[in-house]
């Protein structure tokens, strides 16, 4: 779906950093461990974000049924949300091309989680500044999403670290 100029809404938020609008439905639930020797500083994680209408409201990018994606780079440690498209196969191409398009390393971009009318997190276990594992999830509100998409990463078998929210939308129809 290729969208004017006009509407591109690109956010890019420092350390850990989250997008917000608002979203109720299901998503696939993801849940990884960053398996690649990553000798990036991961440490940092970002989030960029890009929203389908300019403002959180249903009138813009979607009406009755909003959707939104999250795309993780354990790599490069960023996350890419797409927020508010009318279809799901629009939102989660969006998110992965957006992912591949503006990281260093194309080929690491994941999808990790979908939403309709509702919100979706992306969290990760970082140690010695690095990815190890990383999950995601959708919730009707954005802590229960958030909540969620972290009990996905401690369900995963890795070494000890920080569990932090990398990234978390919600749909205007949440």
């Amino acid at each position: 779906m290729i969208l004017p100029r006009a509407l591109l809404h690109w956010t890019i938020a420092a350390v850990l950093a989250a997008a917000l609008v608002a979203g109720t439905a299901a998503t696939a639930p993801a849940a990884r461990a960053a398996t690649d020797g990553s000798d990036r500083d991961a440490a940092a994680l970002t989030t960029a974000r890009y929203d389908a209408g300019q403002r959180p409201t249903a009138r813009r990018g979607c009406t009755k049924r909003c959707f939104g994606a999250i795309s993780v780079n354990p790599k490069d440690g960023v996350a890419y949300s797409v927020i508010n498209l009318s279809q799901k196969k629009a939102a989660v191409k969006t998110a992965q091309r957006r992912c591949k398009n503006r990281s260093d390393h194309p080929g690491q971009c994941r999808k990790a989680a979908w939403t309709r009318n509702a919100c979706a997190a992306a969290a990760a276990r970082v140690h010695d500044g690095q990815v190890v594992a990383w999950g995601g999830d959708w919730g009707q509100t954005k802590k229960r999403a958030i909540r969620k998409a972290k009990k996905a990463v401690r369900a995963i078998s890795s070494p000890p670290g920080k569990i932090k929210k990398w990234s978390a939308v919600c749909t205007a129809n949440s």
